[in-house]
């Protein structure tokens, strides 16, 4: 078994090769996120019998107490295999194989690390894949097509509500305000909505603001000044991922909230990706209204745990 610690440029090329990668294994994801939330990011290739995983490591907290590896932070991030998995039993045997060595690893390189099995997170306990299931619209077809033959009717006549309603989406300004205001209700929407978590500021901010290296936009949407909805929007090469969404329900009749997921999926596919993904449903309503965009359920290896 090999195992080596990649840089940027190594680590980019190995991911393409990889059918699962998402944008939480891109690079400046890691280093984006340790750097706003605290940690250290390790990306590791484990070679082992023809077969390679990519390994997005985070020691530290937020992402483990003391010095526990973190395989996978935010997102889909977790062990990346670089070829089709047959079977996601098996792939979880070979994942918990090789943790052994990847904790030899820190030790041998001096990385304070520990390893230890965590029921609620690690392979080790039950030997398989963490198959969760997502939504991606496919952007194949141009925007008129996609408008008239692929959103459902009410989707389009929400749409069109918005704009006679001079609801306008565009682009943060990144004044302090709309920063202020968009932060705010975002927090206000994982409040009333009961969300396992709350939006750190200083990474939506960074987010919001597209400091440096990372490829996220914030779009809001607007109408006389005050601000409908909200969300961010991160990618890579392949496709974009709708990661937060805020919105003040007071105004829910105008809209926005369509409005400014359609202006998001024509940036998408401005940027001429292959798909939006609009993440996990924790309910079937909410499935219900994202296949309401044409989207299509699609299973992904998901995999966040600790060595």
């Amino acid at each position: 078994m090999k195992i080596n610690l990649l840089n940027k440029t190594e680590w980019s090329m190995k991911l393409k090769l990889s059918p699962y990668r998402t944008v939480f294994h891109e690079y400046w994801w890691g280093k984006f996120t340790t750097e706003y939330l605290g940690g250290e990011f390790f990306p590791i290739l484990v070679e082992d019998e023809n077969r390679q995983w990519l390994l997005p490591c985070y020691i530290g907290k937020p992402w483990s107490e003391n010095d526990q590896v973190s395989i996978g932070g935010i997102g889909y991030g977790g062990p990346l295999p670089l070829y089709e998995i047959n079977s996601p039993a098996i792939e979880g045997n070979r994942v918990s194989e090789i943790l052994p060595e990847i904790a030899q690893y820190f030790k041998k390189n001096s990385i304070k690390a520990t390893l230890y099995s965590d029921k609620s997170w690690s392979l080790i306990e039950d030997n398989r894949f963490q198959m969760s299931s997502t939504v991606k619209i496919p952007l194949i077809r141009s925007k008129d097509y996609m408008f008239e033959n692929i959103l459902t009717g009410n989707v389009r006549t929400a749409i069109r509500k918005a704009h006679k309603s001079d609801v306008v989406v565009r682009g943060i300004n990144s004044s302090e305000d709309e920063l202020a205001q968009s932060y705010n209700l975002l927090i206000d929407t994982q409040k009333r909505v009961n969300s396992k978590y709350v939006t750190d500021r200083k990474l939506f901010m960074s987010l919001a603001q597209n400091n440096n290296y990372q490829k996220s936009k914030c779009f809001v949407a607007i109408k006389d000044s005050r601000i409908l909805a909200t969300t961010i929007l991160v990618w890579n090469d392949l496709e974009a991922f709708h990661l937060f969404h805020g919105w003040d329900k007071n105004y829910d009749s105008l809209c926005a909230n369509q409005s400014i997921l359609w202006e998001m999926i024509n940036f998408a596919k401005d940027e001429k990706l292959e798909s939006f993904n609009m993440g996990e449903s924790h309910s079937e309503n909410l499935l219900r209204a994202k296949l309401r965009w044409g989207g299509r359920v699609e299973l992904v290896p998901r995999i966040s745990l600790y060595i």
